[in-house]
């Protein structure tokens, strides 16, 4: 037992997952994933992707649930390159010129290896640009208006005291015949 309960119970999660899928034989079939469905209490598609791993790496370790956040091993930017991205995403990318991701890419890169830096790879750069206040971002681009328009809550519910107080019609066509067999 170890003084992190939360990987304690990942491990413990893990080890039912390798005896359940242990016990599948190697061409599943749809009782056997439905079974492994019951068991496991996930989608056909985890069934699948869990024996797939565990074929493959025959280790309990390999079916740990996926945490979210960074993973092990990944390191923060280093405050040189921050400070170039930074520099670069408030005079180059933050503007009406809109540049692509791709571009902003290229400048950071070609300034990162002028001044000897390893530079970003552009995922990395994504998720930097993803971590940044998208409204902002919008009202240096596209103007305060457009980004209010889109970002800003607008107070005020649409709300029934009584019923039928709203109704909305959908003008959706229907093949549809009535026939009145009333004639007289």
């Amino acid at each position: 037992m170890s003084d992190n309960p939360v990987a304690d119970k990942d491990w413990e999660e893990a080890e039912f997952r390798a005896r359940v899928l242990a016990e599948l034989p190697e061409q599943l079939t749809d009782c056997d994933v439905a079974w492994a469905m019951r068991q496991l209490d996930v989608s056909r598609a985890t069934v699948y992707r869990l024996a797939k791993q565990f074929r493959e790496d025959a280790r309990t370790s390999a079916l740990l649930p996926n945490t979210s956040g960074p993973k092990p091993g990944m390191q923060p930017l280093d405050p040189a390159v921050e400070a170039i991205v930074a520099h670069h995403f408030k005079d180059f990318y933050a503007t009406r010129r809109k540049p692509t991701k791709t571009r902003f890419w290229r400048e950071v890169a070609a300034d990162c290896q002028a001044r000897g830096l390893a530079p970003p790879s552009i995922r990395r750069l994504g998720r930097w640009l993803g971590l940044r206040d998208q409204a902002r971002l919008m009202a240096r681009r596209e103007g305060k208006d457009k980004a209010e328009r889109i970002h800003l809550a607008t107070p005020g519910t649409l709300t029934a005291k009584h019923p039928l107080d709203i109704v909305q019609i959908d003008h959706t066509r229907c093949h549809c015949t009535l026939i009145n067999q009333n004639r007289a």
